[in-house]
């Protein structure tokens, strides 16, 4: 078992066996844990790329929200409910209505004061 480990391309074993062709994979017992833990890194390395593609290629790389001094909190849950668990990952890039402004990370600082002060009062 160990030399077959060492020897076989995990990354293109696993792309046959993504493939429906004849793989290593089928036979988990004859791999180890240190083979098992690779297989499922390039798995999911394969699946966010995937994702990503998919996902990049519609929207942009940001979580945009435009939100009110005034009622961030609703304006913010109101943006936020039809986000996908993708979308809440990007990095956040905030707007507020009625100011200018260009969000350099500076404006999303402040979004967080602003949120948690009215979170809290």
């Amino acid at each position: 078992n160990d030399a077959l480990n060492r020897e076989v391309n995990l990354e293109s074993d696993l792309a046959r066996w993504l493939e429906d062709e004849p793989s290593f994979c089928e036979f988990p017992c004859v791999l180890t844990s240190a083979s098992k833990a690779r297989i499922l890194q390039a798995d999911a390395a394969l699946q966010m790329r995937a994702a990503l593609q998919t996902h990049m290629s519609f929207h942009s790389p940001y979580l945009m929200l435009e939100v009110s001094r005034d009622n961030i909190v609703e304006d913010c849950l109101q943006q936020l409910a039809p986000k996908s668990v993708f979308d809440l990952k990007m990095k956040l890039k905030v707007k507020f209505r009625g100011e200018d402004g260009i969000d350099e990370g500076g404006l999303a600082k402040e979004f967080f004061q602003v949120i948690m002060g009215q979170l809290f009062d």
